[in-house]
């Protein structure tokens, strides 16, 4: 259901400049369908630049990956495309609705503006569902790698795990610039990590946990805490006890954070 709803958002917003204006043209009750689903797709574009924050985006990567592809071809002018999409959708609707020329210079260099907005947009949309299709393919790759490894590890066949999380890391890392890459990455990382780790092999471990607590280091607090709580009980293992205990302090901090911030802003009981 979700990726129907991504599909149609997305198809929405890329042929409604073409196609509202003429379906308002067929009678009262088109109009009044047109100029809403205009100005509905106007509040969903502010929710989704100016919100985001309330969207599973887990669910909705399609829309992300999109936004992200826009943002990408049209690196001069994204930001103003952003401010001004959604008032220019809003704005359409109200003048479908109200059947009412606004000025003609004025409707003529809108229709001319979302012509070309509704072009690129188009060719962009080309773009991404080409994209899409490879993703796809290699995210599927990732999550059935991840599984077999998972799989073998439980069996404690770690030859046969480190393969298939190996694999499932080369999967990650051909993703490209898409949203959740980081988390697939730090996942497959982590893996490998415990599949060394039960080998013995501490020292190749130590680099992939390293790599996987660079990228974490986004604000992500919960996640970051944990990888440095892995790396702090690997370097105990290492014999390298005065690096961990520096860890396992900034741990501590990042805990003590994390209960100060729940203090000031999650409702008391």
């Amino acid at each position: 259901m979700a990726s129907l709803f991504d599909v149609l958002i997305i198809v929405f917003v890329v042929l409604s400049p073409f196609l509202l204006p003429r379906i308002a043209r067929m009678g009262p009750l088109y109009r009044i369908a047109a100029g809403a689903t205009a100005i509905g797709i106007g509040l969903l574009l502010v929710v989704v630049f100016f919100f985001s924050d309330i969207i599973d985006w887990e669910t909705h990567w399609r829309i992300a990956n999109f936004i992200e592809l826009i943002s990408l071809a049209l690196l001069p002018i994204s930001l103003f495309l952003f401010a001004a999409g959604p008032v220019l959708y809003i704005a359409l609707g109200i003048r479908i609705l109200v059947n009412k020329q606004l000025s003609a210079q004025f409707w003529t260099t809108t229709k001319k503006f979302s012509l070309g907005i509704a072009v690129v947009l188009l060719g962009i949309y080309v773009m991404f569902w080409s994209f899409l299709v490879s993703s796809d393919r290699i995210m599927g790759e990732h999550t059935k790698k991840m599984n077999e490894g998972t799989q073998a590890y439980n069996a404690h066949d770690f030859p046969a795990a480190q393969e298939h999380f190996l694999a499932a890391l080369k999967a990650a890392e051909d993703i490209g610039n898409l949203t959740f890459k980081d988390a697939r990455l730090t996942e497959s990382l982590e893996a490998l990590v415990d599949v060394y780790e039960a080998q013995g092999q501490y020292e190749k471990a130590e680099p992939l946990i390293k790599r996987s607590l660079s990228i974490e280091k986004q604000g992500r607090w919960p996640i970051e805490l944990k990888t440095i709580e892995k790396y702090a009980a690997l370097l105990r293992k290492m014999g390298r006890e005065s690096e961990a205990a520096s860890l396992e302090d900034r741990a501590k901090t990042i805990r003590q954070k994390q209960e100060l911030f729940r203090q000031q802003h999650m409702p008391h009981n």
